[in-house]
């Protein structure tokens, strides 16, 4: 059996940004949900029990955190982006699924996602 990559997976992080085309968007800050898949091989770290062979998430957390929040991108594309370049700076990261879901952006969904695997 071929073994595929390991993954973290973070899910629902919830951060408020500026998101968006319309002029209502760019002044009032709005949720913007965040979930990642990082691509990583976590077999030493399964081995030694030591934080320095993994992906430290709680890291990663903090740092897509602060990008996002200082976020004035118009599209989600572009701030996808840039959460899986923050990611793949990583060590240890050989790629990314992004997941931006911006709650209530269309009338009569839920959420409007947008996904890209880096």
């Amino acid at each position: 059996m071929t073994r595929g990559p390991d993954k973290i997976h973070i899910r629902d992080l919830v951060v408020s940004c500026i998101v968006g085309t319309r002029p209502a968007e760019r002044v009032r800050r709005r949720k913007v949900v965040v979930n990642l898949v990082l691509l990583c091989d976590l077999s030493r770290a399964g081995k030694t029990d030591n934080l320095r062979h993994t992906v430290d998430y709680a890291a990663v957390c903090q740092r897509v955190t602060a990008v996002v929040r200082s976020s004035r991108f118009q599209l989600m594309e572009r701030l996808a982006q840039a959460v899986a370049d923050t990611c793949l700076a990583f060590d240890g990261v050989s790629g990314v699924q992004v997941t931006l879901d911006k709650p209530g952006a269309v009338r009569g969904a839920r959420s409007v996602a947008v996904d890209i695997q880096r």
